[in-house]
Parts: C-alpha cells; sequence; structure tokens
C-alpha cells in the first residue's frame, strides 16, 4: 500500500516554520492614493463613482444609529431612502 503524499501543514513540525520558498505569497504594502488626480484616474478607471460627502454623512449616521438600536442595517436602503428624500426635496 502507497503511503499517502505529504500536504504541507499536514504534519505538526511545518507549523512553526518560516516558509520562504517559491509559494511564498506576501502581499504589497499598500499605501493611499492621496493625490486628487490620481484618485480621479483610479476611479474612472475602476468605475468608481465617489458618494457625496452629504449622502455619506446622513447614510453613515442612520447606519449608526439602527445598529445602536438593534435594527437591521442596510446601507443600500438607506442610500436609495436618501436619495428618494433629496429628490423629493425634503433634504
Amino acid at each position: 500500500m502507497a503511503d499517502k503524499p505529504h500536504v504541507y501543514g499536514d504534519d505538526p513540525k511545518d507549523w512553526d516554520q518560516d516558509f520562504d520558498g517559491p509559494l511564498d505569497y506576501r502581499l504589497p504594502v499598500l499605501r493611499p492614493i492621496t493625490d486628487p488626480e490620481e484618485q480621479a484616474k483610479r476611479q474612472r478607471e475602476l468605475g468608481i463613482t465617489p458618494q457625496d460627502p452629504d449622502e455619506h454623512k446622513w447614510v453613515s449616521s442612520h447606519a449608526i444609529a439602527l445598529y445602536r438600536a438593534g435594527k437591521p442595517v442596510n446601507t443600500f436602503k438607506l442610500q436609495a431612502e436618501y436619495r428618494r428624500l433629496k429628490k423629493e426635496g425634503k433634504l
């Protein structure tokens, strides 16, 4: 009967090793993009539309209030509610 092939991590002696082999995937250090032109370029490339600051403040404050009250929080619904109220001129 053939032995089961060794899989890295199955053997407890593998657990404390610092593996620097070809399968050691390390993520690059991520830094925020602070240049407004670079931010706009990336947003266009990714199809991201930045949220209106007033909308962000309204949605986040209502989400926090709902969370503290123990109610379910759905930011997509809150965004839709904000936009509906804004369109109706109530905000």
